[in-house]
């Protein structure tokens, strides 16, 4: 009888760790600053591409992909609203590009991010008034 319980609870176990291994989506939370973007709203934009890719990419070439429906997911954050959290839909065998597009091109490379399809778990993303991204561990 201690045998089928122990049975049990261990397909019980299994089944709820392969669906959680086979998920397609994951959580994206952002946590911006409330002068943000100059507390204006502004856009990520998620796109699943190459690592080579992500690297070329350029503010230019990226609003441009946002105008020209080339991404897989568009989201408006809106600064004054605080902490915001979406479902991501994963990218079965290549990366994810997220590019977050400010009023102001940023001085820096730190205006967008890059997941290989390991790391497409929960993330969280904080950003500074000075729209800073900074990635949670």
């Amino acid at each position: 009888m201690k045998m089928k319980k122990v049975r049990l609870v261990f397909v019980i176990v299994s089944v709820v760790l392969f669906e959680g291994c086979a998920s397609t989506t994951y959580d994206l939370k952002v946590d911006p600053s409330k002068m943000t973007n100059n507390g204006q709203p502004f856009y990520i934009l998620i796109k699943n591409n190459s690592p080579s890719n992500y690297l070329a990419s350029n503010y230019e070439t990226v609003y441009q992909d946002f105008t020209d429906d080339k991404v897989s997911q568009k989201l408006l954050v809106y600064p004054q609203k605080g902490v915001q959290t979406w479902q991501i839909k994963r990218a079965n065998d290549r990366g994810m590009s997220f590019y977050f597009l400010f009023q102001n091109m940023p001085n820096s490379v730190n205006w967008k991010l890059y997941l290989t399809p390991y790391d497409q778990r929960d993330l969280s993303v904080t950003i500074s008034r000075n729209d800073n991204i900074q990635r949670q561990p």
